[in-house]
């Protein structure tokens, strides 16, 4: 039997597992990243997450969601394999009922950091 000691143990291979293992790595530690599927299979993979901007609240919500994005766009720019591609979204109304409303969301995002 072949046992392996490892200075760290990251469990999920997706944005967030990916880059803390690849970053302790960095460091000169000794790491096994465990994965039940494949690399970037669960959220990081199918779900936009923290890196969507549009629904989070000003403050803290939306600090670490601008955070989680100049870190990815950093790893992207380190990672010859790895890629992220920020979008925005669209919001549309038909019934001009709806105007002052739309006015009001698109102040709030401006306000909380969208831009």
């Amino acid at each position: 039997m072949v046992t392996q000691l490892f200075d760290a143990v990251v469990v999920g291979g997706g944005i967030a597992g990916t880059a803390s293992a690849y970053y302790l790595r960095r460091q000169g530690l000794s790491v096994a990243l465990i994965e039940q599927h494949a690399p970037a299979w669960g959220a990081s993979g199918r779900n936009p997450g923290f890196l969507w901007l549009q629904t989070k609240a000003a403050g803290t919500a939306m600090e670490f969601s601008l955070a989680g994005r100049r870190f990815v766009e950093a790893l992207a720019g380190e990672l010859p394999d790895f890629g992220f591609r920020a979008c925005g979204g669209l919001i549309i109304y038909r019934d001009e009922a709806f105007a002052e409303a739309a006015r009001a969301f698109v102040a709030d995002r401006a306000q909380a950091g969208c831009r």
